[in-house]
């Protein structure tokens, strides 16, 4: 199988065309699959790697890559990127840019909601997206459009 995969990466690398496997969640992976990704990482040619993987994951994961077990992985990782907490303003943007992506218009949110949203989830956009589709769900004066702070302050309820 590995065989028939390495062909694979090389006539795509004749070709001029890359191959990536991007692995979002990848905190989730168990130790032993992500050594099977270490592993496919040494297919390469005199020249070049023949696969390029991306690990995309929470912080958890770079906490594991940190691990002795996982310490050749670690190594080899040759880009790193950690996104930082999104700002009130960037919350607020974001929050109308998923809005209207999803058809509901940027009014559903009035700015108090925006900035109450951004406090409870710290900026993070998980937590952005969790507490914005709670208020969704949740909010009773969906005929008047909008949602205010303390609709999103009721996200639990």
């Amino acid at each position: 199988m590995i065989k028939v995969f390495r062909d694979f990466l090389i006539n795509h690398s004749v070709a001029g065309k890359r191959v990536i496997i991007i692995v979002d969640e990848a905190q989730n992976l168990s130790d032993g699959c992500l050594e099977e990704l270490r592993l496919l990482s040494n297919l390469e040619t005199e020249k070049e790697k023949l696969l390029q993987i991306i690990l995309v994951g929470q912080p958890e994961l770079q906490k594991r890559l940190h691990s002795e077990g996982l310490r050749q992985l670690d190594q080899r990782i040759s880009i790193r990127a950690t996104l930082r907490p999104l700002t009130t303003v960037e919350t607020s943007d974001y929050i109308t840019f998923r809005l209207i992506k999803a058809g509901k218009g940027s009014a559903i949110f009035d700015e108090k909601a925006k900035k109450f949203t951004h406090k409870l989830s710290g900026g993070v956009p998980r937590l952005i997206n969790l507490t914005a589709s709670r208020v969704e769900r949740r909010r009773p004066d969906r005929a008047l459009g909008v949602a205010g702070a303390a609709v999103v302050a009721r996200r639990g309820d």
